[in-house]
């Protein structure tokens, strides 16, 4: 995972240093990072009217904290994972 996350960083950093837009929006920081990294193929003027990834997990969140929809047991350990990967990860690099 460490790698994984180093290579986003590394790409994320890339599309800010090329794009003042991207460092004032961050739907534009997602669209361009897609576009660039994933294959993305849609305008940015489609992808701005959908909702942020972010209120999307939000409400996802919101509904599993109402015991609605939740992950299976594998996701729910997978997630809980990442989450102290990344705070490892976190210490080590910022």
């Amino acid at each position: 995972m460490t790698r994984k996350l180093n290579e986003v960083i590394n790409n994320v950093s890339g599309v800010l240093s090329e794009s003042e837009h991207a460092r004032n929006s961050d739907k534009y920081l997602i669209w361009l990072y897609l576009t660039k990294h994933h294959g993305l193929n849609t305008s940015f003027a489609e992808f701005e009217s959908a909702p942020s990834f972010e209120s999307i997990t939000r409400c996802r969140r919101k509904l599993n904290q109402r015991g609605l929809f939740l992950p299976t047991i594998e996701v729910k350990n997978r997630r809980s994972a990442r989450i102290e990967e990344f705070r490892e990860f976190a210490k080590d690099q910022w």
